[in-house]
């Protein structure tokens, strides 16, 4: 029995890494989906990159991201985080400047608590950050979105629990005009 759950779980993660890689090869949005039940379908879709898409150290960028409930019943306490990760000199927090909806708040990631999606409704989260000081040209911005419910812990915390595929936004940063290399 042992043997046969661990198979599973290995060809489980073996079937995300290729859906995952699926995704990031595809055009488009990149998507995070999730079953919560029977009759709950959560789908995080998010850009596939920051405007601009070309970064200077400093400058301000945009993005945006989506949470559906594709599914037939509404959902409850739907969360949904969106953090940038550390990548080269591109620093390790995202610098959000503002988002959009107001069951989100942001300082360096973004968080988002939707107390009840009903089924078909959309939430559409706008960004706006502001990248790093001291990247070098060439070193990339990725940001990665997932939906997740907070869940109580059995010391009396509060943790993240991650449901589904993350969704990523991604930039690259480049030079400033006139810099010398």
């Amino acid at each position: 029995m042992r043997r046969w759950f661990l198979v599973m779980a290995t060809t489980a993660a073996t079937v995300a890494v290729v859906v995952a890689a699926v995704a990031w090869l595809g055009g488009g949005a990149r998507t995070g989906r999730v079953r919560i039940d029977g009759d709950a379908d959560v789908r995080v879709t998010a850009d596939r990159t920051v405007t601009p898409a070309a970064l200077t150290p400093g400058q301000v960028f945009h993005y945006r991201f989506t949470v559906t409930n594709g599914g037939r019943s509404p959902v409850r306490q739907v969360a949904v985080r969106s953090e940038k990760a550390a990548t080269g000199r591109s620093g390790a927090g995202l610098a959000v400047r503002s988002v959009s909806d107001p069951a989100c708040a942001g300082r360096d990631r973004v968080d988002c608590l939707f107390p009840r999606l009903e089924p078909g409704e959309t939430r559409t989260v706008r960004v706006e950050g502001r990248s790093a000081a001291a990247p070098r040209p060439g070193d990339r911005l990725v940001i990665h979105t997932f939906p997740g419910f907070l869940a109580p812990t059995a010391d009396g915390e509060v943790a993240y629990e991650v449901i589904g595929e993350e969704a990523v936004t991604t930039g690259v940063f480049v030079a400033r005009p006139g810099a010398s290399r």
